[in-house]
């Protein structure tokens, strides 16, 4: 899948505050996710934040929780702000495993959506947010902010990898 460079953000090339940096996966993968919508058509009217006031708004509505990250209610309640009224957090995590799958597909016919999975895609890290652009049986196209080098935001995994590593939980949103 062709991504527009604009659309490819890192915490770390792209926040100024280095206290955010490690923490930023949320709201950056956000700006990501937002910044997919074209400029005409479906985008709401009300231009997209720069990527540090976007954090900033995020911690002054109490979006992120410190030691344990941002809360997907309030990273939908950032989207809506920005006129993506529409926007819905998921918590699939206690439902079978394949009716997860199918709802999360489901969803991803109608956009890229923002997964939670485990940090470095391995169970048991910390908690980690990326764009998921699409998945099929043999692999996931992610839009992944840990990382200090820009070519390496997009990635191709294996389903397998990314579906052991996925949390149930993903937001969608939509304007």
């Amino acid at each position: 899948m062709k991504v527009a460079e604009s659309i490819l953000l890192s915490q770390y090339l792209d926040l100024k505050n280095k206290n955010w940096q490690k923490a930023g996966c949320g709201v950056v993968s956000l700006l990501m996710l937002m910044r997919c919508y074209p400029p005409s058509g479906s985008q709401p009217k009300r231009p997209l934040p720069d990527l540090n006031k976007l954090y900033q708004v995020g911690l002054n509505r109490r979006a992120y929780i410190k030691g344990v990250g941002w809360r997907h209610s309030g990273l939908v309640g950032l989207a809506k702000i920005y006129g993506f009224k529409k926007s819905r957090a998921y918590d699939l995590a206690k439902e079978e495993k394949a009716k997860a799958l199918s709802l999360l597909k489901e969803e991803l016919k109608k956009g890229p959506v923002m997964a939670s999975v485990f940090s470095k895609y391995e169970p048991g890290r910390a908690g980690h947010l990326v764009v998921l652009l699409s998945l099929t049986n043999t692999t996931a196209e992610v839009l992944d902010p840990d990382t200090e080098e820009r070519h390496k935001i997009y990635q191709r995994l294996l389903a397998k990898k990314f579906l052991t590593a996925w949390k149930g939980r993903f937001i969608a949103v939509r304007p």
